[in-house]
């Protein structure tokens, strides 16, 4: 899937942008030890760890994009949004195709 289609996932909560359109997306992580050529980096910062500690070694394993709240200066693709929590969830909703879609729900009740 192209980047240009997981940017649109993305829609209302992109702050700002720099991105090849055209690039190939063959996943997404938020683990920066997972990331492969062709991924995108989704740096979270948590109560413990701040993924944007470890955008060099994502990139350093092959990171097409980076996806983060705060503004960084990186050689690769940056996408900067309002919240990265949400942006990992939609951007794995979309390289995913939508996968709840298909889902049935079925509900019981009773004692």
């Amino acid at each position: 899937m192209k980047s240009k289609e997981m940017l649109a996932s993305l829609k209302g909560i992109i702050i700002s942008k720099k991105l090849n359109d055209n690039a190939e997306v063959k996943g997404i992580s938020s683990d920066s030890r997972q990331i492969k050529a062709g991924y995108i980096f989704v740096a979270i910062k948590g109560a413990v760890s701040n993924g944007e500690n470890f955008i060099d070694q994502a990139i350093s394993n092959g990171a097409i994009a980076i996806v983060a709240q705060s503004e960084i200066n990186v050689q690769c693709s940056f996408i900067q949004v309002k919240n990265s929590y949400l942006a990992l969830a939609l951007l794995a909703e979309k390289f995913h195709a939508h996968p709840a879609a298909d889902l049935k729900l079925i509900g019981l009740t009773g004692t």
